[in-house]
């Protein structure tokens, strides 16, 4: 697990995405995965202080 990410490119503009960076709310490490990305979307609110604050994704509402 990583803090941070050192290659933010992981993927090539001409194929299909094979990786993506998941991000964990809990303990604030960012895993390698495979696979496509799950569609979602974040909704800000004046009470948001940061941008995790809520996540919502896509179906799930």
């Amino acid at each position: 697990m990583k803090t941070n990410i050192d290659r933010l490119i992981i993927n090539s503009p001409y194929e299909e995405p094979a990786h993506y960076w998941s991000y964990d709310r809990e303990t604030r490490f960012f895993t390698l995965k495979e696979g496509r990305r799950p569609a979602g979307y974040v909704i800000a609110s004046e009470s948001s202080k940061a941008f995790y604050d809520l996540i919502e994704k896509a179906g799930e509402a």
